[in-house]
């Protein structure tokens, strides 16, 4: 998750309501111990673990359940469109280790994709192969079709976040 309090803001919410009793939460309130214990947990076996950003960095989820490596390994769902490319790549390596086989994906609200100057109808343009415009610069305006939408957040990330 990309801050505790939205982290906390899913853990409360109906969404989770039915498995919220056997979902853990690591944040960077918990103590070193706790941390440790999460980090070791958090590949076996039916675990839900929720984090936050500060973990998809760093912080190596090596996978010794042999169910889980047998079921295509651990399952890494990023909530946030990271501003900087990096961390994305950062995120998607914490479970992909010695060869572990990992899944990982996105799973983003519509409001979040706001400071990306991505809109609702942008989304739906992509999945019916239509043309978007591009306004990102006040001098070019361009339309492009996207095969995906990660192709898209990924433009709009790069053209909104570029690092000089």
């Amino acid at each position: 998750f990309e801050s505790v309090k939205k982290l906390k803001e899913f853990y409360e919410s109906k969404a989770l309501e039915i498995i919220k009793h056997s979902v853990k939460v690591l944040t960077e309130e918990a103590d070193a111990d706790e941390k440790e214990k999460a980090v070791r947990r958090v590949t076996t076996a039916g675990q839900v673990t929720l984090f936050t950003r500060t973990f998809g960095g760093g912080t190596d989820f090596i996978c010794y359940d042999q169910n889980v490596a047998a079921n295509d390994g651990a399952h890494v769902i990023q909530t946030f469109l990271s501003e900087e490319y990096s961390e994305e790549i950062q995120i998607k390596g914490r479970t992909a280790r010695q060869g572990d086989t990992r899944f990982y994906g996105m799973v983003l609200l519509d409001s979040d994709l706001e400071k990306f100057l991505i809109q609702r109808e942008d989304i739906e343009n992509i999945k019916k192969g239509k043309r978007i415009s591009d306004h990102l610069a006040a001098k070019f305006s361009s339309t492009k079709v996207y095969d995906t939408v990660y192709e898209l957040l990924h433009d709009k990330r790069n053209a909104l976040f570029k690092t000089l």
